[in-house]
């Protein structure tokens, strides 16, 4: 909320109808839920939001701009970087064929972008979470808010959507996803404790067959850019796990950060965005101590490989991409 309204865009958010959590139920350390309300949060309630709905507000907010082109569902057909650090890009979109030079290329595509970028950046990245999970034509009565349950495999997430539908996710791992098979709805479905609440809720709406997605919600931070003139943004330039509710927030702060560092310093040099990275590392860490604080008070599957995984120093994770 602070970000937004900074932005004076809070009553345009407002506008598209988010639905107003009042808390989270959690099973996470203990046998039975408890109920964390927003009252005691002093920013108030959370928000469940349409996440297309969120986007295509960002768009009209981008297309506002007087100098700003935004295009809608367009795909990168082909890039360069030139001799003089500029870049020649061209795309596809509804409208047709578009080619434009640009002095920057900033990419804001989220987790994956890592893969795409190995020889632009490294990456830091601390486990290979994932969600794998179902988008639901309707909501179980009884949700009412979002609800997190730790399980031997990892932890459920569900959450009721502004459209009456709903999703529920299993955040597990991705060496753990293959081990398991938990892609076969089968297995997933026998992940869920039987005895839980959300096993109840949820069953009568839970299909025979249905393709599960999986989702990337790892934990990452750019270290270094190799080039000029380009950097990353948002879940490409540091993401966060789901846990902390960080993600969007963060994503914004970031971005209005770069954008504050490029009007000053005029150009991205690696050494210009070494500096940048370097005010994001103490955010970076003070995140990884809550993170290894929040899966380290669960002793009730220490021994399960996702907890155990958990347990170990936070620099034992780190993994170089």
């Amino acid at each position: 909320q602070p970000e937004l309204q900074q932005l004076g865009w809070w009553e345009d958010f407002l506008a598209l109808r988010p639905k107003a959590g009042h808390g989270i139920e959690s099973t996470w350390n203990k046998s039975t839920a408890s109920f964390r309300s927003s009252i005691l949060n002093p920013l108030g309630n959370s928000w469940h939001v349409n996440r297309t709905d969120f986007d295509a507000l960002l768009y009209r907010k981008a297309q506002a701009h007087d100098r700003v082109t935004a295009h809608t569902r367009a795909t990168i057909t082909a890039l360069e970087q030139l001799p003089d650090d500029s870049w020649q890009v061209q795309w596809n979109s509804p409208t047709g064929t578009h080619h434009a030079r640009a002095a920057l290329y900033i990419d804001a595509t989220g987790r994956k972008a890592a893969l795409k970028h190995r020889d632009k950046v490294t990456h830091q990245r601390v486990d290979q979470l994932m969600g794998l999970g179902l988008l639901l034509e309707a909501a179980p009565p009884t949700l009412q808010h979002l609800v997190v349950q730790a399980c031997p495999q990892g932890w459920w997430y569900a959450a009721p959507l502004t459209s009456g539908q709903s999703v529920l996710f299993l955040m597990t791992d991705l060496d753990l996803i293959k081990a398991d098979r938990l892609t076969r709805l089968t297995h997933w479905k026998a992940a869920l404790p039987q005895d839980s609440p959300l096993f109840e809720a949820f069953q009568p709406y839970l299909p025979k067959r249905s393709k599960l997605m999986l989702q990337p919600a790892y934990s990452q931070m750019v270290q270094a850019v190799h080039i000029n003139q380009f950097f990353t943004v948002g879940d490409a330039l540091v993401s966060f796990d789901p846990i902390t509710g960080l993600g969007v927030t963060r994503a914004i702060q970031t971005a209005r950060g770069l954008a504050r560092w490029i009007a000053h310093h005029g150009q991205l040099t690696p050494a210009i965005c070494s500096a940048f990275l370097a005010q994001l590392v103490p955010l970076f860490e003070a995140y990884l101590d809550q993170w290894a604080h929040t899966y380290r008070v669960v002793e009730t599957w220490q021994t399960a490989d996702f907890w155990k995984k958990r347990q170990s120093p936070v620099d034992e994770h780190f993994t170089l991409i």
